[in-house]
């Protein structure tokens, strides 16, 4: 019993120390960043969010056309990965269908609660009355085509909306039961979409601790305008350029060098990352490219 105690406290201090880990105080740290590290042609400041057309938006499902249609605009407008505008030129087109909607249900007879003991040392506790547990799915796929190089990418997912009604009778499902299930399956559609399309971020500026030259941080040209959250994983690149001495053209690659969770420092359109690894953080340089990862 003394060991499970010592481990449960172990692990809650793990997740603790974890998350203070990228939270930070900028005041404490200065400004190290190396200049002229990528060809000047090849820098941008500006990062550059994916626009859509509405009119490249198309649901070609037979059920719930119009409500996947707002949905899905809605999840777009919310995560804010993705701009949709009418007037410019669309990047990408969407093609969205919903392939199926399905339904599990349970019966509980009646479950027992437990409240604790009595003064006496007795358990306490209660049962429930029977009820119905419900899980509603939906399978959404989606086709996403580049307009430029034509590339086409395919996805699927799956949504979910579980919920209990109390007694006897199993009922009817509702309509906007469903409709819940495909929101889920829309939400983590944009996701997925954004991990596969959205350009890399750039780091441009680099600080370190006043009084830990082994502490650094790493500004990122993407915030809360592009969708990024405190504590949101990512994955810094190495940028290696080299020049060709045949026909003299740029080369550019990208390395992966490490993981890298975002602070607390987020701003409009800026994020400060830290490493997972401060091993690596003397590797990291402005130019480098980190891809901000979208979970669901």
């Amino acid at each position: 019993m003394k060991l499970l105690k010592n481990s449960i406290l172990f692990f809650f201090l793990l997740i603790l120390f974890s998350g203070c880990a990228t939270k930070i105080e900028l005041s404490e740290y200065r400004d190290i960043s190396s200049v002229n590290i990528l060809d000047e042609d090849d820098v941008s400041k500006i990062y550059k969010t994916p626009i859509i057309n509405l009119e490249n938006i198309k649901v070609i499902s037979t059920k719930y056309n119009k409500f996947i249609l707002n949905d899905i605009i809605g999840a777009i407008h919310t995560s804010k990965i993705i701009k949709i505008k009418d007037s410019e030129s669309s990047d990408y087109s969407i093609e969205i269908n919903l392939d199926s909607v399905d339904l599990k249900a349970s019966y509980t007879k009646r479950r027992w609660i437990s409240t604790g003991k009595d003064r006496h040392g007795n358990l306490t506790g209660y049962y429930t009355n029977p009820y119905w547990t419900y899980r509603v799915y939906a399978l959404i796929y989606a086709k996403v085509v580049d307009n430029k190089t034509k590339e086409i990418y395919a996805y699927s997912e799956n949504g979910y909306y579980t919920f209990r009604t109390t007694g006897y009778n199993r009922r009817a499902i509702q309509s906007n039961e469903y409709k819940k299930a495909i929101s889920d399956a829309n939400k983590k559609l944009i996701n997925a979409i954004a991990n596969e399309i959205i350009p890399k971020a750039r780091i441009i500026s680099t600080k370190v601790n006043l009084d830990d030259d082994e502490d650094y941080i790493f500004l990122i040209n993407m915030g809360l305008n592009h969708g990024v959250k405190s504590q949101q994983k990512s994955k810094v690149f190495k940028t290696i350029i080299e020049k060709d001495q045949i026909n003299g053209k740029t080369i550019k690659n990208s390395i992966y060098i490490d993981d890298a969770t975002v602070s607390n420092q987020v701003s409009s359109n800026n994020a400060w990352i830290v490493l997972d690894d401060e091993d690596n953080n003397k590797r990291i340089r402005v130019g480098d490219e980190v891809k901000v990862i979208f979970n669901n």
